[in-house]
């Protein structure tokens, strides 16, 4: 559940606010994590973005 969260939020499909409460911790931690890994060729989505750098 927490990988198809963390797609609909990265394709901004679905914000991290509507993501159930109980899987948005793994969510935006990996966000962060992917979002932060120079190896992996990942950009987040202006709302992710958003997120992260207001976190």
């Amino acid at each position: 559940m927490v990988d198809m969260y963390y797609r609909l939020v990265k394709a901004g499909l679905r914000t991290i606010q509507k993501v159930p409460e109980q899987y948005r911790a793994a969510v935006l931690a990996d966000i962060t994590t992917f979002a932060s890994d120079g190896k992996l060729n990942t950009t987040p989505s202006p709302i992710v973005a958003n997120l992260i750098a207001h976190r």
